[in-house]
């Protein structure tokens, strides 16, 4: 029988109380003593109970092995680490009986013993009364065996650990074995798509995909193929899982958004810079929190939430907030016009670019070599509708034109010495609400159409140099599936 007993190294791994996996016992019989090795009597003591102890309040963490325990302790110190010995196959031979009244996560590796292990240890913990038990599923792009020691390796801060924590599902609605690995995880699509419960889906009437999503204390609406929806996707995903989206998860996930905004979703009618709500008329500021003016018969004031969908482009800038007081006559003193009467024609130009449906006016200045017109140009411009680039050259083709048109208000061209017919034609088809067809890319018998809901046509003449043309934004592109 044992007189004497005490804890010594063995075959296992080193934790903060050394070995754990077996005593060595001193055995005396009669007046003969010898040491011998001996296993822990059933059940087995938890690897880490004064973690338990000193934090009496704090959720229990429950890891697989008391490497990855001891590493979960470093990566996680507002929680109590735990193990059960002997690895996976230790749960059913230990005392789980400490956690009784605890909140309790198990993270487990992995892999399918590492899943087996969660379910056991879940199972036996609810039995010795803890107060809730969850289990945390590992990221999609783990590796097999992949545990908290791995994490720590990799180089996971606490923030991210805290994360994966968060995200672990009561123990009745953890993944169940399959086949594989034995583990069933979540898609990243199906949990991409999860993260747009507070998305608006919706689409045009020319049945393209849009998105409003909210950002810091504002929403914003795009393309659901966008850049910005993407990105604004993926930093979720990474927010939520501490991974990264896969490219095909990716896409995959936005396929699937796009068919709910078409077929589920409201159909809205999107405005660029400048649209309407019954009697008023909205200019979006283009600033970082989507404001626009809101202006009616009594005035105008600020919104910070504007009833419209309003959309941009990446070569919009802001508008400064407007200011009350003043006349339109101090505008007069920056532009170098010849007399009152041009400068009204350029201050009714001005009024009709704030309209959010035609006919529009096509605002020709001309002038000799170093009269300000590309300056004048840039005024207007910066007035209505600033951009990355306010004037540009002509396009190449009536497609490029149209396409330029569908991402700005205010379209600006600069050194125009004559207008070619196939331009004048074009600006008239924009100003009077024409449109362009063209062949989609990859497809044979499907089109992409611009339709222009534009103003009138422009005044030509040979001496301009220099075309400032308003022509409003275009309803969009029809895009068929294929």
């Amino acid at each position: 029988m044992p007189a004497a007993s005490c804890s010594a190294s063995c075959c296992g791994s080193t934790g903060r109380m050394g070995r754990s996996s077996a005593l060595l016992v001193l055995h005396r019989r009669g007046e003969k003593r010898e040491w011998r090795w001996s296993s822990w009597a059933t059940p087995r003591p938890l690897y880490g109970l004064d973690h338990l102890a000193d934090k009496p309040n704090a959720q229990v963490l429950v890891t697989e092995g008391e490497k990855a325990a001891d590493a979960a302790a470093r990566l996680l110190p507002e929680l109590a680490v735990v193990t059960s010995p002997n690895g996976s196959k230790g749960a059913s031979h230990a005392d789980w009986t400490p956690l009784r009244g605890r909140a309790v996560i198990i993270w487990p590796d992995a892999d399918g013993a590492g899943l087996d292990y969660a379910n056991a240890a879940a199972r036996l913990v609810k039995r010795a009364g803890a107060k809730s038990v969850a289990i945390i599923s590992p990221p999609a792009d783990a590796f097999v065996g992949w545990d908290a020691a791995d994490a720590e390796a990799d180089g996971w801060t606490q923030e991210r650990c805290a994360r994966l924590v968060r995200s672990a599902t009561h123990a009745d609605a953890a993944a169940s074995p399959s086949a594989g690995d034995g583990r069933r995880r979540t898609p990243q699509r199906d949990t991409l798509i999860g993260l747009t419960e507070r998305c608006d889906l919706w689409h045009v009437s020319y049945r393209t995909a849009f998105v409003t999503f909210p950002v810091n204390a504002h929403r914003e609406n795009w393309p659901v193929r966008s850049r910005e929806f993407r990105m604004w996707l993926s930093s979720r995903f990474f927010e939520e899982t501490g991974a990264a989206i896969g490219g095909q998860a990716l896409e995959d996930g936005i396929r699937i958004l796009e068919a709910r905004a078409v077929n589920d979703g409201p159909e809205h009618v999107p405005a660029t810079r400048v649209g309407r709500a019954q009697d008023r008329l909205y200019l979006d500021l283009g600033d970082a929190s989507w404001r626009a003016v809101e202006i009616d018969a009594n005035g105008w004031h600020v919104v910070k939430h504007p009833p419209i969908k309003l959309v941009r482009s990446v070569a919009m800038r802001p508008l400064p907030e407007p200011e009350a007081g003043g006349t339109i006559e101090e505008l007069q003193q920056f532009l170098n016009v010849r007399d009152e009467a041009s400068f009204m024609l350029v201050a009714a130009w001005l009024v009709a670019a704030l309209r959010e449906r035609g006919p529009y006016p096509v605002l020709v200045l001309n002038g000799e070599q170093g009269s300000g017109k590309s300056m004048f140009t840039r005024y207007l411009r910066a007035l209505i509708d600033p951009s990355a680039a306010p004037i540009r050259a002509v396009p190449k083709d009536d497609r490029d034109l149209v396409v330029s048109a569908d991402n700005a208000w205010v379209l600006a061209f600069d050194n125009l010495s004559s207008v070619p017919i196939w331009l004048a034609d074009a600006l008239c088809r924009l100003a009077t609400g024409g449109g362009f067809a063209t062949r989609m890319l990859h497809t044979d018998r499907e089109e992409t159409i611009f339709e222009a809901r534009v103003g009138a046509g422009p005044g030509q003449s040979h001496r301009a140099d220099r075309t400032a043309a308003k022509a409003s934004q275009l309803s969009g592109v029809t895009q068929a599936a294929g």
